[in-house]
């Protein structure tokens, strides 16, 4: 007897950003029902991986850049695949990241995915978040705040004691399985830098928290 294949959830993908710079060569391998995945670390290790509709759960994309493959989504709603991106949206100067479109248009890219496959299934990422003696922590707050919808969501300092410990137990974590410098740091001066955690929050559901407490 058979064991029945489970249908698998496929990052497309963390290594590379397929959408913006290999979306014909995505499509092309979809059309031929699987692509090969070869081991960055085992050159000689190559899996193959069905993208037939009934073994694909559903495609999670990561991309700066979704707009080349936009024209083409409604290959993957014709064939039922279920998918969601999630968009890196954020505002490094070109001396650090060249070669993508401006911000206005990746905003713009940004707004007409949302309105195609629904705000649920296009989730903003703000990262990765680096730091240098230019790009300090004032220079995020100022950036991630401007790319905000102030008319949906209010940004907010950690006040809750509940909110802040569950933020200051990922950093631990973090810091337990990475050794990171930065988290040790944080930690270690943590009155200091809780102050600079910001909590996003919509306003409908900021009003219906504050309706269940009264």
């Amino acid at each position: 007897m058979t064991t029945p294949k489970t249908p698998q959830i496929v990052s497309v993908s963390r290594r590379t950003d397929i959408p913006a710079l290999y979306s014909d060569w995505f499509f092309n391998r979809l059309s031929d029902g699987y692509c090969r995945v070869t081991n960055p670390f085992n050159a000689h290790q190559v899996k193959r991986v069905s993208l037939t509709p009934a073994d694909v759960k559903a495609f999670v994309f990561w991309s700066k850049n979704p707009q080349p493959m936009m024209d083409h989504l409604s290959i993957l709603d014709d064939n039922n695949y279920q998918y969601l991106f999630l968009f890196t949206l954020n505002n490094y100067p070109a001396w650090l990241e060249a070669n993508i479109p401006d911000l206005a248009e990746r905003t713009n890219t940004f707004r007409q995915l949302s309105g195609y496959i629904g705000a649920d299934r296009t989730v903003w990422r703000y990262d990765p978040i680096i730091f240098t003696a230019k790009l300090d922590i004032d220079y995020h707050n100022r950036v991630f705040e401007s790319l905000c919808n102030k008319e949906l969501v209010g940004l907010e300092s950690l006040s809750d004691e509940q909110e802040i410990m569950f933020v200051k137990q990922l950093i631990e974590k973090h810091y337990s399985l990475t050794n990171s410098k930065n988290a040790h740091n944080i930690l270690t001066n943590w009155r200091q830098f809780v102050l600079n955690f910001v909590k996003v929050i919509p306003h409908d559901y900021k009003r219906i928290l504050s309706e269940n407490n009264t």
